[in-house]
Protein backbone atom coordinates (compact mmCIF):
# COMPACT_ATOMS: atom_id res chain seq x y z
CA UNK A 1 0.00 0.00 0.00
CA UNK A 2 1.41 3.37 -1.04
CA UNK A 3 0.81 6.49 1.02
CA UNK A 4 1.32 9.87 -0.65
CA UNK A 5 2.15 13.02 1.29
CA UNK A 6 1.80 16.56 -0.04
CA UNK A 7 3.85 19.09 1.90
CA UNK A 8 6.26 16.29 2.70
CA UNK A 9 9.23 18.58 3.33
CA UNK A 10 7.45 20.60 6.01
CA UNK A 11 7.64 19.98 9.77
CA UNK A 12 4.47 17.88 9.98
CA UNK A 13 5.19 16.12 6.69
CA UNK A 14 8.69 14.96 7.55
CA UNK A 15 7.56 13.66 10.93
CA UNK A 16 4.64 11.83 9.34
CA UNK A 17 7.02 10.24 6.84
CA UNK A 18 9.26 9.01 9.67
CA UNK A 19 6.26 7.57 11.54
CA UNK A 20 4.96 5.78 8.44
CA UNK A 21 8.39 4.38 7.57
CA UNK A 22 8.81 3.08 11.13
CA UNK A 23 5.60 1.09 10.54
CA UNK A 24 6.93 -0.35 7.29
CA UNK A 25 4.74 1.73 4.98
CA UNK A 26 5.72 2.63 1.42
CA UNK A 27 5.76 6.43 1.13
CA UNK A 28 5.66 8.69 -1.92
CA UNK A 29 6.63 12.27 -1.07
CA UNK A 30 5.59 15.18 -3.25
CA UNK A 31 8.40 17.63 -3.68
CA UNK A 32 7.59 21.02 -5.09
CA UNK A 33 10.52 23.11 -3.90
CA UNK A 34 12.68 21.44 -1.25
CA UNK A 35 13.81 17.89 -2.12
CA UNK A 36 16.79 17.80 0.27
CA UNK A 37 14.78 17.09 3.40
CA UNK A 38 12.97 14.05 2.01
CA UNK A 39 15.75 12.88 -0.30
CA UNK A 40 17.73 11.32 2.54
CA UNK A 41 14.82 9.09 3.58
CA UNK A 42 13.71 5.80 2.03
CA UNK A 43 10.82 7.31 0.07
CA UNK A 44 9.82 7.71 -3.55
CA UNK A 45 10.13 11.43 -4.35
CA UNK A 46 7.98 12.82 -7.17
CA UNK A 47 7.67 16.29 -8.62
CA UNK A 48 4.16 17.64 -8.28
CA UNK A 49 2.37 20.89 -7.52
CA UNK A 50 -1.00 21.21 -5.79
CA UNK A 51 -1.87 23.93 -8.31
CA UNK A 52 -1.40 21.44 -11.19
CA UNK A 53 -4.17 18.83 -11.25
CA UNK A 54 -2.48 16.65 -13.87
CA UNK A 55 0.74 16.41 -11.83
CA UNK A 56 -1.31 15.36 -8.80
CA UNK A 57 -3.15 12.68 -10.75
CA UNK A 58 0.19 11.23 -11.87
CA UNK A 59 1.59 11.42 -8.32
CA UNK A 60 -1.48 9.75 -6.77
CA UNK A 61 -1.58 6.87 -9.26
CA UNK A 62 -1.66 3.56 -7.38
CA UNK A 63 -1.91 5.21 -3.95
CA UNK A 64 -4.41 4.07 -1.36
CA UNK A 65 -3.98 6.96 1.08
CA UNK A 66 -3.11 10.64 0.58
CA UNK A 67 -2.22 13.01 3.40
CA UNK A 68 -2.62 16.58 2.21
CA UNK A 69 -0.29 18.81 4.25
CA UNK A 70 0.89 21.33 1.63
CA UNK A 71 0.13 24.97 2.43
CA UNK A 72 1.36 28.50 2.01
CA UNK A 73 1.78 30.34 5.30
CA UNK A 74 1.60 34.12 5.52
CA UNK A 75 0.50 36.81 7.93
CA UNK A 76 0.25 39.44 5.23
CA UNK A 77 -3.01 40.37 3.51
CA UNK A 78 -0.87 41.26 0.50
CA UNK A 79 -0.21 37.54 0.10
CA UNK A 80 -3.88 36.54 0.06
CA UNK A 81 -3.90 35.65 -3.65
CA UNK A 82 -1.04 33.16 -3.22
CA UNK A 83 -2.58 31.72 -0.04
CA UNK A 84 -5.91 31.26 -1.80
CA UNK A 85 -4.30 29.65 -4.83
CA UNK A 86 -2.37 27.07 -2.81
CA UNK A 87 -4.55 26.53 0.25
CA UNK A 88 -8.00 26.65 -1.34
CA UNK A 89 -7.59 25.81 -5.02
CA UNK A 90 -4.75 23.41 -4.23
CA UNK A 91 -6.96 21.51 -1.79
CA UNK A 92 -9.71 21.32 -4.41
CA UNK A 93 -7.16 19.88 -6.84
CA UNK A 94 -6.02 17.30 -4.29
CA UNK A 95 -9.62 16.17 -3.72
CA UNK A 96 -10.29 15.93 -7.46
CA UNK A 97 -7.02 14.06 -8.09
CA UNK A 98 -7.92 11.58 -5.35
CA UNK A 99 -11.28 10.94 -7.03
CA UNK A 100 -9.73 10.53 -10.48
CA UNK A 101 -6.92 8.29 -9.21
CA UNK A 102 -9.06 5.99 -7.07
CA UNK A 103 -7.49 6.98 -3.75
CA UNK A 104 -9.50 5.35 -0.96
CA UNK A 105 -8.64 7.68 1.94
CA UNK A 106 -7.68 11.35 2.19
CA UNK A 107 -6.34 12.92 5.37
CA UNK A 108 -5.88 16.66 5.69
CA UNK A 109 -4.18 18.92 8.16
CA UNK A 110 -6.06 22.18 8.42
CA UNK A 111 -4.46 25.25 9.90
CA UNK A 112 -4.84 29.00 9.77
CA UNK A 113 -2.20 29.98 7.29
CA UNK A 114 -3.46 33.32 6.01
CA UNK A 115 -5.54 36.13 7.43
CA UNK A 116 -9.20 35.46 6.70
CA UNK A 117 -10.24 39.08 7.01
CA UNK A 118 -9.76 39.83 3.31
CA UNK A 119 -11.97 36.93 2.32
CA UNK A 120 -14.68 38.10 4.69
CA UNK A 121 -14.47 41.74 3.65
CA UNK A 122 -13.22 42.91 7.06
CA UNK A 123 -10.40 45.42 6.90
CA UNK A 124 -9.62 45.68 10.61
CA UNK A 125 -10.88 49.25 10.86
Amino acid sequence: MTTVITGASGHVGINLIRALLSRGRKVRALAHINRKVVGSLDVEVVDANVCDLDSLCRAFEGAEIVYHLAAHISLSMGDWSRCSQINIEGTRNVIEACKRSGVRRLGTFQHHTCPATGALGYTGR
